[in-house]
C-alpha cells in the first residue's frame, strides 16, 4: 500500500516559502498562508536551513492541506491544519512524519505494529507504521483507526489476488486447449484432407482394376481362340501332311506304272515296229495319263473333303 492524504484535503498548487511555511493565492487574490500544526522545526545549526529546503522543496511538488484553524488579515489568511505532501503525486506523507527523518523536526508521533508494508514519500515502512492516511488498491484508511477495516482489506486483497491467479491460470489453460483445439482442428482437417486423397486413390485403384479384369478376361478369351485356331491349324497341318505323304506315296506308285508302261512299249515297238509302235505309244500314253490325271483329281477331292 501507500501514504496518503486526507480524503477532507484539497489539493493546492503551493509555494514553499520557507521550511515550515507554505503559501499560494485564491482566485480572487488573497494570499494563504499555512503550515502543519504540532511540527516544530529546531535545527542544530542554521546551515541546515538550505538543505532542509531543498529536501521539502523536492518533497512537495504536490502539496495537499485540510486546514483546522484559520486566522484572517488584511488581503491575506494564515491556517494551521495538516499538510501532506507528494513528489510524484502517488506516494504521499504527512509532514507530521519528517522527525522520522529529520533531526531539525520535532514533533509527536505515534508509531503502531501492523502486518503491512507501506511506500510513503519519506521511505518505506514495513511492520512499524506511523499513524496517518494509507491507499491500497481498493480503499483509503487512516490508522489505527480503520486497523480491523485494514486487515478486512488486506483479507480481501489476498483473497482478489487468489482469485486473479485462478483466473490468469484459467485464462492460460483456456489458451491451451483452444490452440490444443485449433491443432486438433487442423489435424482433423489434413485427416480429412488425406482420407479423401485415398478415397480418390482407392476409386481410381478400383477402377484399374476393374479394367486390368475386362482386359484379362478379354485375353483370356483371345488366348482360348488363338488356342482353338492353333489346335484347328495343328489338326490341318497333320492331315495336309498325310494327304501330301498319301499324294507322294501314289506319285510313286505312279511312277512305277509309267516306268513299267515304258517297258511294254519298249517290247511292243521291238514286236510291231516303228510306226504301229508309236501309234500304240500315243494312244497307251494318252490313256495312262488320262487315267492317271482323274485319279489323282478324285484322291485330292475326298482329301480335301475329308479335311
Amino acid at each position: 500500500m501507500y501514504g496518503w492524504f486526507d480524503p477532507l484535503a484539497f489539493l493546492v498548487a503551493a509555494s514553499l516559502l520557507n521550511a515550515t511555511h507554505f503559501m499560494y493565492f485564491t482566485p480572487n487574490g488573497t494570499a494563504v498562508y499555512f503550515y502543519q500544526h504540532g511540527l516544530y522545526y529546531v535545527p542544530a545549526i542554521r546551515e541546515e536551513d538550505s538543505a532542509i529546503y531543498m529536501y521539502i522543496q523536492q518533497l512537495c511538488r504536490f502539496t495537499a492541506f485540510k486546514p483546522a484553524y484559520i486566522t484572517y488579515g488584511k488581503n491575506y489568511v494564515v491556517a494551521a491544519g495538516d499538510v501532506y505532501c507528494s513528489p510524484d503525486g502517488v506516494r504521499w506523507a504527512w509532514l507530521r512524519w519528517l522527525p522520522l527523518r529529520l533531526t531539525a523536526f520535532k514533533g509527536n508521533i505515534t508509531i503502531m505494529q501492523a502486518q503491512a508494508t507501506a511506500e510513503t514519500a519519506l521511505g518505506v515502512f514495513t511492520g512499524q507504521l506511523p499513524e496517518g492516511w494509507y491507499r491500497t488498491d481498493y480503499a483509503v484508511v487512516r490508522l489505527p483507526d480503520n486497523a480491523s477495516l485494514l486487515a478486512r482489506v488486506f483479507e480481501a486483497e489476498a483473497e482478489l489476488t487468489r482469485l486473479k491467479n485462478e483466473a490468469e491460470a484459467l485464462r492460460a489453460a483456456l489458451k491451451n486447449a483452444t490452440e490444443a483445439v485449433k491443432a486438433l482442428e487442423s489435424a482433423k482437417a489434413s485427416v480429412e484432407r488425406r482420407a479423401a486423397e485415398a478415397e480418390a486413390d482407392a476409386q481410381r485403384l478400383n477402377s484399374l482394376y476393374k479394367q486390368c479384369t475386362a482386359e484379362r478376361a478379354s485375353l483370356s478369351q483371345q488366348l482360348g481362340a488363338a488356342k482353338k485356331r492353333a489346335e484347328e491349324a495343328a489338326a490341318a497341318y497333320e492331315n495336309a501332311t498325310k494327304v501330301a505323304s498319301s499324294l507322294a506315296a501314289e506319285a510313286e506308285s505312279l511312277r512305277s506304272q509309267l516306268s513299267a508302261a515304258q517297258e511294254q512299249i519298249a517290247a511292243l515297238e521291238a514286236a510291231l515296229g516303228e510306226e504301229s509302235w508309236r501309234k500304240w505309244l500315243f494312244l497307251a500314253l494318252g490313256l495312262a495319263v488320262a487315267g492317271a490325271v482323274t485319279a489323282v483329281a478324285v484322291l485330292a477331292l475326298k482329301r480335301r473333303e475329308g479335311v
